[in-house]
């Protein structure tokens, strides 16, 4: 789900917004994590090195680290009701109530939010950007 803060849904912000900066932040966070996760180095149960992460990719590690201090009870709680709600796995998209688990399934994630515009693409296993 995208987060719209600053910015219509859907428009893409504007070079300088704070929601522009926000998902520069996001990407380069993304891009360091996908990169060292995948080649085992890093360790995603260290708040301490998600942190380093955050500080590395320019966030602002304040809301993170009081999350931690809080014991992490809003992520417990979110878990909970992930799991109730029969989501596993990664990734996986919760589209008009309905759950879709993995990539294979993006081209028709793609088709329901752009508004069933032509036929429904069966499963595929392409590129995605």
């Amino acid at each position: 789900m995208r987060r719209c803060a600053g910015s219509p849904c859907g428009a893409r912000p504007r070079s300088g917004t704070p929601a522009s900066r926000g998902e520069a932040v996001l990407r380069r966070y993304s891009a360091i994590v996908f990169e060292r996760f995948w080649k085992r180095e890093l360790d995603v149960e260290e708040a301490g090195v998600i942190e380093s992460v955050l500080r590395e990719a320019g966030a602002d590690t304040a809301p993170f680290r009081a999350e931690v201090e809080r014991g992490g009870a809003a992520y417990d709680e979110l878990q909970r009701a992930i799991f109730d709600a029969g989501i596993f796995g990664v990734p996986g998209y919760v589209v008009e109530g309905e759950y879709y688990w993995g990539r294979e399934h993006l081209p028709r994630v793609q088709w329901i939010l752009a508004g069933r515009r032509g036929p429904a693409p069966d499963v595929a296993y392409r590129h995605f950007e």
